[in-house]
Formats: C-alpha cells, sequence, structure tokens
C-alpha cells in the first residue's frame, strides 16, 4: 500500500485557496461546461479540483484516504476545492486542475488544461460499480478495502491491484465514475513485445486476499455497471499501535507477510480515525501467519505471529521505539507562517542514526521524527519537502537543530519556517 493523517474525513475537504494560501484571480481561471453523455448542460452539478501538479505526485495524500488512491474521483471528491455549476451547467475552475463533477447520480472527472480559451467539457454519466464485501456466514463487512484489476490470463500476473476504497456499514463500496480508474496502467507488459491491448474485463478483490475468480467481472469495453459480491477468506483483523508522545508517532503503516506464497499478498494496513488497522489472511488455523509491521519513513518495525481469530476479535500489535530513541515534534510553516498542511519532506542526512526518513504533516503542520541517541549533540537534520498539495511549497527546506537533548528526553522544537 501506498498513501497519515491522523483526522476524520469531515476534516479533510478543504478549499484550493487554503491550499495555495492564494486567492485565484479571473486569469487564473478556466470555463467548464458540465454536460451529460448526449451533451446537454447539467445544472447546478457540484464540482471538485485540485492542482494537478500536485496530482501527479500523490504522496501527500492523508493516510485516511489511501485506500481510495486509485479512485480519482473519490479523493477529488473528498479532497478538492468544491464548486458548483450554474443553471446552464458552466462553472469557472483554475486553470491546470483537475477536475470531477457529479450531479442526480452522474458522475465524472477530466483534466484542465494551462492554456487556451475554449470552454472545456466535463461528462457526466451514470456508469458505476458496486462491490459488496460479505463473510463465509453471509454477513456485510463493513471497512475494508477493496482494489480492482485487469483480468489476467496468467496467474503469475497477480499485483496488489487498484486501491478502491473501503466498504461501508453495509459492505458495500460504489465507484462513482470508473472511468478515471486507470486499470491498464497495471497491467503486465511483456518484455521486448508490443504493448497488450486495453483489457476487456476488470475483477475485484478485498485487498491482498488474492480471492478466487467466484465474483463476477465487469466489462471495461462495454463500460459495464453492474454489482459484484466479493466473500472474506478467513482473516484476522488487527490494530497496529505506534509509540506515542503527545499523540502517535506514526503516520503510516506497512504490513509483509513473511514467505508469503503465491496465492496471498501482502497483508494490507489502512488508518480510521487516527487508529491503524489491517487484515491478515490466515488459510491454516494451525499455523499462524508470520508478518513485519512498520512505520512507513522509519526503520521502526516488529515481527508478529498472527493466529486465527474470530470475526469479532482484533489482535493487537505494540510498535515500540529502542532504548534511547527521541521523539522531537515541530510544526512547519510556509514564508507567509500557514501550516505547510499535508506535505510529505525527506529527512537528511539519510542514516541509520536518523530513524525516521521521511515525515508527514498533518492538517495543521504537526510533524514528529524519531532520533537515535548518537545524533543528540548539536546534530543539524535538514527537511526538504517531497510532496504537497500547495505545489508552490515543492522542494522547499527548512533545518531542525537538535542540542542539549540527552536520550529518552522527548521534545517540542517548536516553528519551522520553509523556505527555498
Amino acid at each position: 500500500m501506498i498513501f497519515s493523517m491522523h483526522w476524520p474525513l469531515r476534516y479533510l475537504a478543504f478549499c484550493l485557496t487554503a491550499c495555495t494560501g492564494q486567492e485565484q484571480k479571473p486569469a487564473d481561471e478556466a470555463v467548464v461546461r458540465v454536460v451529460d453523455r448526449a451533451g446537454q448542460p447539467v445544472p447546478r452539478a457540484v464540482v471538485w479540483t485540485l492542482p494537478s501538479r500536485s496530482w501527479e505526485r500523490r504522496d501527500w495524500i492523508p493516510a485516511e484516504l489511501t485506500p481510495y488512491f486509485g479512485n480519482p474521483h473519490e479523493l477529488l471528491r473528498r479532497l478538492g476545492g468544491r464548486h458548483v455549476a450554474d443553471e446552464t451547467g458552466t462553472v469557472r475552475v483554475p486553470r491546470s486542475t483537475v477536475v470531477a463533477g457529479e450531479h442526480a447520480g452522474l458522475a465524472g472527472a477530466t483534466t484542465v488544461g494551462e492554456a487556451g480559451n475554449a470552454p472545456n467539457e466535463l461528462v457526466l454519466d451514470d456508469w458505476h460499480w458496486t462491490v459488496v464485501v460479505r463473510d463465509e456466514r453471509g454477513m456485510p463487512v463493513a471497512g475494508v478495502p477493496v482494489t480492482c484489476s485487469p483480468e489476467q490470463e496468467s496467474p503469475f500476473d497477480q499485483f496488489e491491484g487498484v486501491p478502491l476504497g473501503l466498504t461501508d456499514a453495509g459492505g458495500h463500496l460504489v465507484v462513482r465514475d470508473p472511468g478515471s480508474v486507470d486499470v491498464a496502467k497495471y497491467m503486465s507488459l511483456p518484455f521486448g513485445g508490443p504493448n497488450p491491448a486495453p483489457p476487456e474485463f476488470v475483477v475485484f478483490e478485498v485487498d491482498g486476499m488474492y480471492l478466487d475468480a467466484h465474483a463476477k467481472k465487469l466489462s471495461l469495453k462495454r463500460r459495464e455497471s453492474g454489482t459484484v459480491t466479493l466473500t472474506l477468506p478467513p482473516v484476522t483483523r488487527i490494530e497496529v499501535r505506534a509509540p506515542e508522545w503527545h499523540g502517535p508517532v506514526a503516520t503510516m503503516l506497512t504490513l509483509t507477510r513473511i514467505g508469503k506464497g503465491m496465492q496471498w499478498d501482502n497483508a494490507v494496513c489502512w488508518s480510521e480515525s487516527g487508529q491503524h488497522f489491517g487484515l491478515v489472511g490466515v488459510p491454516d488455523p494451525k499455523h499462524p501467519t508470520p508478518i513485519v509491521a512498520m512505520i512507513d519513513g522509519t526503520t521502526i518495525k516488529t515481527n508478529a505471529m498472527v493466529p486465527r481469530l474470530p470475526a469479532e476479535e482484533t489482535l493487537i500489535i505494540q510498535l515500540h521505539l529502542d532504548e534511547g530513541d527521541t521523539i522531537v515534534r515541530a510544526l512547519v510553516h510556509d514564508a507567509s507562517g500557514k501550516p505547510a498542511a499535508f506535505s510529505v519532506l525527506k529527512v537528511k542526512p539519510t542514516s541509520d542514526l536518523l530513524r525516521t526518513r521521511f515525515v508527514r504533516a498533518d492538517r495543521e503542520g504537526r510533524i514528529a521524527l524519531v532520533l537515535r541517541p548518537e545524533t543528540l549533540d548539536g546534530a543539524t537534520v535538514g527537511l526538504q519537502v517531497y510532496a504537497t498539495p500547495t505545489p508552490d511549497l515543492l522542494d522547499s527546506r527548512t533545518e531542525l537543530k537538535v542540542e542539549g537533548l540527552h536520550p529518552g528526553d522527548h521534545c517540542d522544537a517548536g516553528v519551522l519556517i520553509l523556505t527555498r
């Protein structure tokens, strides 16, 4: 899995102006006509936008939305600046943006370029996928991640799949705009041969489970809508808890199955309201599944054996710091003093003495680093913005000087200002 901010989703819908810190001017806007597939205007459609430069590097997406990483329309709905078309289906949006729209069961997405004055069209239609996940007793399974992939002829072409999202309380996931899901991007390409034809069908699975082909497939070629029902194989639900000091250190976690066979992928981990959950396949109740749990961007990890547990039970796995490790927290702001919300920063120098390789700012610009005792004597740690929803912050930098700390003495380092 890719890609954590521990904030309820209601806090994650922020406008483009808040992301960039700049007010859009008419010259920076483009006209978009929202139409149905017959070319008729769709009045009062809701439209969401994000800068295309940020969209190309989506590492900054909050952890609680990484299960939707391959579902662009859903990401834009949850993260983009919100606009409403007028009675003629016309809306003005910033240039160089990715755009999604929705109205009365219709949905669609497109990209608005930098140049040109001709109106852009955002086409909405009713093509959609519905995925239902049930356990072996036929009961709905809520809060599990669903992926899709192009139908493969060879069993050796398996991969992790395109993340579509989490099931709701009824075990359902609706993909409103399958056309925005780039399934072909994940096809296996023959070495030295011609590229294969676009996939005709797409198949679905609970992320990491490699389900048997008992589920209904849907046609991409015919833009088929439909409902697919998945039966979850024997799994154990786990919660991975990260070290804490004034809040958890972790922003994203990964789970890896040790010695996995071709019929099982890596275990999968996701975040909900600041907690980290996962599903681990346990095909044999007599033999627990060995896994490694790790905080992304750090060397903090632990090995665990996962037994088969009843569906209503959750296995707790606790991650720990090493003796003497020190947590340093800070606020990261841009040059105007605004929080560098959701930015991902590289930590330099890269060394085993720094247990943190990447840090992710939350909505308020808060970050946390884990340092080994050897780095505490007058060390200077450099931070460079790697990915962010604010394109103007890309490649900006700051430094953190660590002085006068003793091993195990956690601290707040105050505000760090990013500059170019």
